[in-house]
């Protein structure tokens, strides 16, 4: 009984070995072919956890007297990646996208000042009846601008979220969030996300 326990806690000790050297592995071919480091199960498990959090705490805000503003923003930033206070980013960056292709972002001056733009704007496009275009606008150039160290899809959705709960408009933010996007500098791509994002609110909102 005793020498079967042994083996069984030696196979149990190779695994786990053989998994960390699968993921570490995994992890150094990422490295070397300069590609996004792989993540573990749990880490996706905790980023779904997170943002559902997120989107809970957007839809009681936005329904609430509270106004999507920059602290807000980057509370949202804070809540599904960033653990830092300072989570808005300044320098220079370089990234790969769906695809493979790398995106190079300049360094932000102030990138508080450019989310009050985008949140101005997408305020304004709400106000002129357009409340889907608003949320889409916000979405896609949240992206684009690369405002945070992290996270900044899933800031982007939650922030497109706010934006139509604010206008009553049912979505699943789940939906929202893996709604395939494209390549934003596509001409097209922003068209492409408003049918997509229009066809997943759901019927008797508004």
């Amino acid at each position: 009984m005793l020498d079967e326990v042994r083996v069984k806690r030696t196979l149990t000790t190779w695994l786990v070995l053989q998994c960390d050297f699968f993921l570490a592995s995994a992890e150094q071919v990422h490295h070397n072919l300069n590609m996004t480091p792989v993540k573990s199960f749990l880490q996706k498990q905790l980023e779904h956890e997170k943002y559902l959090h997120g989107a809970a705490y957007t839809q009681n805000s936005a329904r609430s007297l509270k106004k999507l503003t920059t602290t807000e923003l980057a509370y949202l930033n804070q809540m599904v990646g960033g653990d830092s206070e300072s989570s808005w980013r300044f320098e220079a960056l370089e990234i790969l996208i769906p695809g493979g292709r790398k995106r190079e972002f300049s360094i932000l001056s102030n990138p508080i000042a450019k989310a009050r733009d985008l949140l101005g704007e997408s305020l304004r496009l709400e106000g002129n009846g357009e409340p889907i275009r608003a949320a889409v606008y916000l979405y896609t150039q949240l992206i684009l601008s690369h405002l945070f160290l992290e996270a900044n899809r899933r800031t982007a959705a939650l922030a497109c979220f706010w934006r139509l709960c604010h206008s009553k408009l049912e979505i699943d933010p789940l939906a929202l969030l893996v709604v395939p996007v494209g390549d934003l500098m596509e001409p097209t791509a922003s068209e492409n996300l408003h049918a997509k994002i229009t066809q997943l609110i759901r019927p008797g909102g508004g």
